[in-house]
């Protein structure tokens, strides 16, 4: 919790002081000595030391600063019955620093005490503490109502804590799963470009090697562009230049790859969503697939369907990180993904609700 929070605004303090009038009208009414008159202004003096000392403080430090105030209130009253603003001051602390309860009773104290010297006190002093009495009540009421203003700006920074914590833990879940989809997909590439340029240069064949070397460099220098993309926001060039890139990526692995449907225009947002989940499947078929045909199917008509199934055969699908991934971004959309496999098929099925405005002629 910001300390700062609980201290009072300090840009009014000076303002406050004017109450202390009523300590100076009995210098004008009473013939004080130059003893008695040094004595009221050495209090006076610590009065304002402890008065800024409270002002600056935390509630609980507060408390105690409001004590001595009050002490050296009572301590003067017998000589000046204009010391009763300090009490004043000390009842807005007192509803400020403390709860309720305590609150009330520390100025029910405040006012008895005013009441007692009221009658053993010097008679000419009665005027003075019957009005300040109405005057610590509400006074002090103020410091509570202060207190309160607090108390709402304390929950509200909670609050905003709070929301910006949430937010930085859903940004790093985001750039993890990005980094995810991303990464994995395009290291699958790296890793069979590379197989093949081995298996290229082995059998001689130095310029498609070549060529398999340059497109593994430029394939390593779009990693690092995505990488530095993530950490913003993931951008891609749209659902169609995405599936040519998904494309060429399945057939350097070896598969057979056909696109069906026509593409849709989709929100981007709901685009960069399906972008990343077709990345993360086709990745999946490049590394774990034992098939070499792959079909992307696209349908469209109240809820979008894209499926991704490949002719490798699986008794089971187990989620990882990345499948989980894709449910969860989809699942923001209103959308699932539904996983299934037989002996001659594995297929996942993406559906997400359309939102599309005009479809494009499939590649």
């Amino acid at each position: 919790m910001n300390a700062d929070i609980e201290k009072l605004p300090q840009k009014f303090s000076w303002v406050y002081l004017v109450n202390l009038v009523f300590f100076f009208i009995p210098f004008f009414v009473f013939p004080y000595s130059l003893v008695e008159a040094a004595v009221m202004l050495l209090g006076l003096g610590v009065f304002l030391w402890l008065y800024f000392k409270a002002y600056q403080s935390t509630q609980a430090v507060m408390f105690k600063y409001a004590v001595v105030i009050a002490i050296l209130g009572f301590a003067l009253l017998q000589l000046n019955p204009g010391a009763v603003a300090f009490l004043v001051f000390s009842g807005f602390f007192f509803g400020y620093a403390l709860p309720l309860q305590r609150y009330l009773l520390s100025v029910g104290a405040l006012i008895a005490g005013v009441g007692l010297f009221s009658y053993v006190g010097p008679g000419h002093f009665h005027p003075f503490y019957l009005i300040s009495m109405p005057i610590i009540a509400w006074i002090s009421f103020f410091g509570w109502v202060e207190q309160k203003k607090m108390e709402q700006r304390r929950a509200k920074e909670r609050t905003n804590q709070e929301i910006e914590y949430l937010a930085a833990s859903v940004e790093r879940e985001r750039i993890a799963r990005d980094l995810h989809d991303i990464l994995g997909h395009t290291l699958s590439c790296i890793a069979l470009k590379a197989e093949l340029t081995e298996k290229l240069l082995s059998h001689g064949q130095y310029t498609e090697a070549q060529k398999h070397l340059s497109e593994l460099n430029q394939t390593a220098r779009d990693a690092l562009t995505q990488v530095r993309q993530s950490v913003s926001g993931y951008k891609h060039n749209g659902l169609q230049q995405e599936l040519k890139r998904l494309q060429s990526s399945l057939r350097d692995g070896g598969f057979q790859v056909e696109i069906i449907g026509e593409i849709p225009q989709l929100e981007p947002q709901l685009e960069t969503v399906l972008v990343l989940a077709l990345t993360e499947l086709v990745t999946n078929v490049l590394r774990h697939s034992v098939g070499n045909q792959c079909t992307i199917c696209i349908e469209q008509e109240d809820t979008l369907r894209v499926s991704v199934c490949d002719n490798g055969a699986a008794a089971s699908i187990q989620d990882g990180n990345g499948l989980n991934g894709i449910r969860e971004r989809i699942r923001a959309f209103g959308g699932a993904l539904l996983l299934t496999c037989s002996d001659t098929q594995i297929c996942a099925q993406i559906e997400l609700p359309s939102g599309q405005s005009s479809p494009v002629e499939a590649l």
